[in-house]
């Protein structure tokens, strides 16, 4: 279980997970933090476990060109 926009892309299959799982989730929560927006957006919560799986995440200057990382 978990919440689909922080899922890592082995929880969002269903496999095993482990404290990279966490990891993972804590760059999506930094990501959320530095942009203000999530690295993908959906409309139902098993679109984003296909995004995180698929697509590669974005730059931060593409979603937030004012945010200097």
């Amino acid at each position: 279980m978990g919440t689909p926009a922080f899922m890592s892309p082995e929880q969002a299959r269903g496999q095993p997970v482990d404290p990279r799982t966490d990891l993972y989730a804590l760059g999506v929560m930094l990501f959320r933090m530095l942009t203000g927006k999530l690295p993908f957006e959906a409309d139902h919560p098993l679109g984003f476990a296909g995004l995180h799986q698929s697509e590669p995440i974005p730059r931060t200057a593409d979603l937030a060109p004012e945010v200097k990382v």
